[in-house]
């Protein structure tokens, strides 16, 4: 019976989620609630397959509370921001024949906010990255060009403090495979363990001599309620990634499907899913990229 119901939920019904602690708003494939006292996810939605079988990846962005502070998924000199906003940018170390510079695979929504002078209001927009997880110590996940041997990269995750300094909780620098692609990059055992109600903020760079060329956003880990587990497991892998997915859980997403891709590169349907997923975020100039082994601290 349990298989039974968990097969007519993945063909087709929608499943509430609720009980996380940020606002959600009503989207294509599922009713967001707000439920600000607890981190857990209440329910489920499994992104429909259409009449080939096929499994469509529908990233669904929750929207959590601004804290302010612009952030950036595409490398800019010395700074967060878009590349296509600073046409002064000289990244003299990175190769230019690539899609762009530095890339986090990490969803990207335009925001505004209004910031209060003295005598008028004037809004203020920028980009806003945000991903959420289960994994108390998540996989992150960058497109790199190609670059010369010596050139160092960095990881730093901070604790976002609303009225103080942030707080650098972990800290290293990466070495390796040189050459242009899709990299990935797990807390190691050492790096402390994220934490519930917690927001995070993490920045990585690649050290021109230039300039530092950075990305960064934030990342909030959440828990998964026994009902949401319970789908998750009855679920083939393709499915989890929908689901991760479908309920905004872009790090779990990303990382499920990304092993399954490495562990089978050749694989079309595979490519198909890799192209899906980036491309609901905005990223399918870099679909195509191969995923490299890159880098150690």
């Amino acid at each position: 019976m349990k298989s039974h119901q968990a097969i007519s939920c993945l063909l087709g019904s929608l499943c509430l989620l609720s009980q996380l602690p940020i606002t959600r708003v009503q989207a294509e494939l599922v009713d967001w609630t707000t439920q600000p006292d607890s981190p857990a996810l209440d329910g489920l939605d499994v992104a429909a397959a259409n009449p080939i079988g096929e499994i469509a990846y529908n990233y669904n962005a929750p929207i959590l509370a601004d804290r302010g502070t612009p952030l950036g998924r595409r490398g800019a000199g010395s700074r967060s921001g878009s590349l296509e906003d600073d046409s002064n940018l000289e990244n003299i170390c990175m190769s230019r024949s690539g899609p762009s510079p530095l890339i986090a695979l990490v969803p990207s929504t335009q925001e505004s906010r209004s910031s209060e002078t003295p005598g008028r209001v004037s809004p203020k927009n920028f980009e806003s990255v945000l991903s959420l997880t289960t994994q108390s110590k998540p996989t992150f996940w960058f497109y790199l060009p190609a670059r010369p041997d010596d050139i160092p990269l960095e990881f730093v995750l901070q604790i976002e403090h609303e009225n103080q300094t942030d707080e650098t909780v972990y800290q290293t620098q990466l070495s390796g495979n040189h050459s242009a692609g899709i990299m990935r990059l797990t807390l190691p055992e050492d790096a402390p363990t994220l934490q519930l109600n917690t927001r995070y903020r993490w920045f990585f760079s690649v050290g021109c001599d230039s300039g530092p060329v950075n990305v960064s956003g934030s990342i909030d880990l959440v828990s998964l309620d026994p009902a949401l587990q319970l789908s998750l497991a009855e679920a083939t892998p393709r499915e989890q990634v929908a689901i991760y997915a479908s309920n905004g859980l872009w790090q779990d997403a990303i990382t499920l499907l990304g092993e399954l891709y490495r562990a089978d590169s050749d694989n079309i349907s595979r490519a198909n899913d890799w192209y899906s997923l980036l491309e609901s975020v905005g990223l399918e100039d870099i679909a195509q990229q191969p995923l490299i082994d890159c880098c150690t601290p």
